[in-house]
């Protein structure tokens, strides 16, 4: 039995880089250089719950949320030349992950929603290269669509771009 209510919170490796780099950027003096800014990229839905507050999450702590969701909502397609499987109600859910902690220990439960259909080809567009100093990916390990190849060739076509940039991977 719980001994309190479930809560839902923003959360993730992902959104939690985002979160507290933006909030190192704005305490240290250097939010004035408009050089430094975050950027998460992610595929949400962003009709349900999950994903309305994600997007409140980055909007109230100053960092971008920009939605690489394939579908047929005119607001999240972003031309990458491919259709995500839609169910009669709306589109796929936004992934989400309930997470036990017991005993000091943690164990997680993942539906991948709309989530499963990102791939590493989705990932930026060209326009954007030039301007990153820095591309951290996380959830490697849960994103079949970043296996097999695809997110490497997107690193390094990004490393190809901007030879300037570091990358960090989770």
């Amino acid at each position: 039995r719980l001994s309190q209510p479930m809560c839902t919170r923003a959360g993730g490796s992902g959104i939690n880089t985002s979160t507290h780099l933006c909030s190192l950027i704005n305490n240290f003096g250097i939010s004035d250089d408009t050089s430094f800014k975050v950027n998460f990229q992610t595929v949400i839905n962003e009709n349900d719950e999950y994903g309305k507050l994600l997007a409140s999450h980055a909007k109230s702590h100053g960092f971008t949320l920009l939605n690489r969701r394939v579908s047929d909502f005119p607001s999240c397609f972003f031309g990458t030349g491919e259709e995500a499987m839609m169910s009669s109600g709306g589109g796929k859910s936004s992934g989400h992950c309930a997470v036990i902690v017991a005993k000091g220990g943690r164990s997680f439960m993942t539906h991948l929603g709309c989530l499963e259909d990102f791939r590493g080809s989705h990932i930026m567009n060209e326009s954007m290269m030039n301007d990153l100093q820095h591309v951290h990916v996380s959830g490697y390990f849960n994103i079949p669509g970043f296996w097999d190849g695809e997110l490497k060739s997107k690193l390094a076509e990004i490393k190809k771009t901007n030879k300037e940039i570091t990358l960090s991977l989770v």
